[in-house]
């Protein structure tokens, strides 16, 4: 969201809803133009912890709950709370992001405003469908992070089909730079870090992202032992944080991979059990720095995201651009980023063996992969780039405004 905003600013008068938080407590109310409104959401906290306790205990007697956050009742009041603050402000658009229960909130405090619905996971496949179709009736546009969501959410609810668009995410090329630039110019930064996080000599695949069955790294410990045998050396570095069993609302695919009987208890015990055989040759970094992340790029000589479902896959987006060759899966969006064989390799979800011989491949040949490098930062900062992304959304905002009625927009998200 600020990423888009900040390149907009000079077009529009921004009002961001958030709650109060302990690391937002000190900010100013208006930051680099932009408005901020705070809600504390005290009963809405206390509602949540009073769920959350309520799913725990229909979840050991073995019925089916239902996560707060796929809830009506989801931070309702605090909805309630920025839906009068938006029309105390005449705001000219409303831009949300995938709650979906605020709309009606939304829709009856501003029943002439644009709402833009934005979803960046698939929780509108997972809804009631009852629950999903009012609510895209009452919406003016709905935006996937992906073609992927998008016709996910046209095949489910074909009568709004009309509404959906695509609106992905974005990487900033400066932020991201190639990374036989970044070894150069911070070579003290990454050899800290290489030391740090304990990595060989040998060469380096990496995964940025929070730790859950959906990714399946589970596929890239299997296909690990095959790669060493011929690439010696070879390391993955695992960066991110450990999650739970549970996101808010599982994907089909992901309560299928739930289901597994080893992995009941936790995905994460899982995984140690799995990466105890393969020693030193698999780091588990935690989760770093946002400003350290393009050190990370730099240590490695491969990006991999074996997913069994991504609704888009950030990190390969940065990875290309800090010129990196990927290695993808063919789960959910993925495809969509990787030109195979142009800017990396996508290998079919699950298939430790597929998932190797592209390894291999990439690291077994530097001319390739420095040529599926240079392609993938091409093709990020051509038309990946936040500027790509906030221009679209502007050319949206113009669309759904009334035209000439103000002489600046003013959009509000929340």
């Amino acid at each position: 969201m600020w990423e888009a905003v900040t390149r907009l600013s000079d077009r529009c008068e921004f009002v961001i809803a958030t709650r109060d938080h302990p690391v937002l407590g000190e900010l100013p109310m208006e930051l680099d133009g932009v408005r901020f409104l705070r809600d504390p959401a005290l009963a809405d906290v206390r509602r949540g912890e009073a769920l959350t306790l309520l799913n725990k205990v229909e979840r050991k007697l073995g019925v089916r709950d239902r996560p707060y956050a796929g809830r009506p009742s989801y931070f309702r009041g605090y909805a309630r709370t920025h839906a009068a603050a938006f029309r105390r402000a005449e705001v000219d658009i409303v831009h949300l992001y995938n709650t979906s229960q605020w709309v009606p909130i939304l829709r009856a405090a501003l029943p002439r405003t644009p709402i833009v619905l934005q979803m960046h996971c698939e929780w509108l496949a997972e809804i009631p469908w009852n629950e999903g179709f009012e609510r895209l009736r009452l919406v003016d546009r709905v935006l996937g992070v992906s073609q992927q969501i998008a016709d996910q959410i046209r095949d489910r609810f074909p009568e709004h089909a009309g509404k959906v668009d695509v609106l992905p995410n974005g990487v900033d090329p400066n932020d991201f730079r190639p990374a036989t630039e970044v070894r150069t110019e911070r070579a003290g930064e990454v050899e800290e870090l290489r030391r740090r996080l304990g990595l060989g000599d040998g060469p380096v695949a990496l995964f940025v992202g929070r730790i859950s069955a959906e990714k399946s790294l589970h596929t890239l410990f299997e296909a690990l032992p095959a790669v060493r045998e011929r690439v010696p050396g070879a390391q993955v570095l695992i960066v991110g944080k450990r999650a739970g069993l549970r996101s808010p609302l599982p994907t089909r695919e992901r309560r299928e991979l739930l289901g597994h009987p080893e992995w009941r208890a936790r995905y994460v015990d899982h995984l140690e059990r799995l990466a105890e055989p393969l020693g030193e040759s698999v780091r588990f970094a935690g989760p770093l720095a946002y400003a350290d992340v393009p050190l990370a790029y730099a240590l490695a000589d491969v990006y991999v995201q074996p997913s069994v479902f991504e609704a888009y896959g950030l990190p390969v987006v940065e990875a290309m651009a800090s010129g990196l060759p990927v290695v993808v899966s063919d789960g959910g969006a993925l495809p969509e980023l990787v030109d195979d064989g142009e800017t990396g390799y996508v290998v079919p979800s699950g298939d430790a063996r597929s998932l190797a011989e592209a390894l291999v491949s990439v690291l077994s040949d530097r001319a390739l992969a420095a040529r599926l490098g240079r392609a993938g930062r091409e093709r990020a900062a051509r038309s990946m780039s936040w500027d790509t992304v906030a221009d679209r959304l502007f050319a949206l905002y113009a669309e759904l405004a009334a035209e000439g009625s103000r002489p600046r927009l003013t959009p509000a998200a929340l």
